[in-house]
């Protein structure tokens, strides 16, 4: 192994780059467990910076990946209680339970994005909301699609209900 990191490598190849770092880490852990001498040249090896940078970053996609998927639940939950369309229902519903399962799956992962769900479903609510307007505006549901916004746009739905099992019913139009 190297004496300095090549972090050329990191923009060069990201793959091998990561898989040099794995082995770096893996063998630092050998050595630190076995007290070795090794251990500086080893971790001369490891491109801290970089490997600091993708950790905080993976962090920041598995947060991505859960408000994008809280986004689509509240998207799904709007054409279930808003729009007159009856034949698309089932697979609004399979978006809903899938996209719900991948949610619960990421706070399973990561307990701590829990306390955060709130601050992600109100920061997403209202563009979620938008877009499932707009869609029953295209389909023609104008007048469904306006109720949508007055009732839904600022106020969104309970955390509960979201990632829950709540499916709401259609609303009287």
């Amino acid at each position: 192994m190297p004496d300095d990191p090549d972090s050329g490598q990191y923009k060069r190849d990201f793959i091998t780059w990561a898989m040099s770092q794995a082995q770096a880490l893996r063998a630092m852990r050998g050595v630190t467990l076995n007290r070795e001498e090794r251990s500086t040249d080893l971790l001369r090896a490891i491109d801290w910076d970089h490997l600091a940078a993708e950790i905080e970053g993976l962090a920041h996609r598995q947060r991505q990946d859960l408000a994008h998927g809280l986004g689509v639940v509240v998207e799904h939950l709007v054409r279930l209680e808003f729009s007159p369309a009856w034949e698309p229902r089932a697979d609004w519903i399979a978006t809903l339970r899938a996209e719900r399962d991948r949610a619960a799956a990421i706070l399973r992962q990561s307990p701590s994005l829990r306390p955060e769900v709130a601050a992600m479903m109100q920061t997403g609510n209202d563009e979620a909301v938008s877009v499932a307007a707009d869609w029953l505006e295209r389909q023609g549901a104008t007048a469904e699609a306006m109720e949508a916004r007055m009732r839904r746009f600022g106020t969104g739905y309970h955390p509960d209900q979201v990632l829950g099992a709540w499916i709401p019913i259609p609303s009287a139009g």
